[in-house]
């Protein structure tokens, strides 16, 4: 949490919050999580989402020095942080069950309480074979992106199919956009 984020009212309203709690849900970051693990009453499922461990630990191995020393302590100190986290939990969810696999291969003990809870695409709804009207001016086929532009992943994906994927788009078709 940074200085900007810190909001002391919303902090006491929480611990006030949780102490009225059995059961509670919470994101594997944060301080709502920090003060529910500390409880020793209530069922705690944690919703990870992915392993922001194995995530930067793929950043170090990608970068040259010094952000790769600080990537690899960062990946280093995220896996002790959710390897602690799930072992307070009685649950554990990933977005995947391949998520969930390599969560349980690198925290053996907690293994049991894993479980990959998928949240991704309605298929049935954005079916191509459904017809929708499209939210684009005409003049020729959208390529869109729909993911938040403030994680790092997501900005390198994008500046990658920029650079290397929508020149080739543009010679086959000049009207995509």
């Amino acid at each position: 949490i940074t200085p900007e984020q810190h909001d002391p009212e919303r902090d006491a309203r929480d611990e006030r919050e949780l102490a009225q709690r059995d059961h509670f849900w919470t994101p594997s970051g944060g301080e709502r999580f920090r003060a529910a693990s500390q409880r020793s009453d209530g069922f705690r499922i944690v919703d990870f989402i992915d392993m922001d461990s194995d995530k930067w630990a793929r950043y170090a191995a990608a970068r040259t020095q010094p952000m790769r020393w600080v990537y690899a302590r960062e990946a280093e100190r995220l896996a002790a942080a959710e390897h602690a986290i799930a072992a307070t939990a009685d649950v554990s969810l990933f977005v995947s069950e391949a998520e969930a696999d390599l969560f349980r291969h690198r925290n053996p003990a907690v293994a049991h309480r894993v479980h990959g809870l998928g949240n991704g695409v309605d298929h049935a709804f954005f079916s191509p074979s459904h017809r929708f009207a499209s939210p684009f001016p005409a003049g020729g086929p959208a390529v869109v992106f729909t993911g938040a532009m403030d994680y790092w992943a997501n900005v390198e994906a994008v500046t990658w199919f920029v650079a290397e994927v929508l020149p080739h788009l543009k010679r086959k078709a000049p009207e995509v956009r």
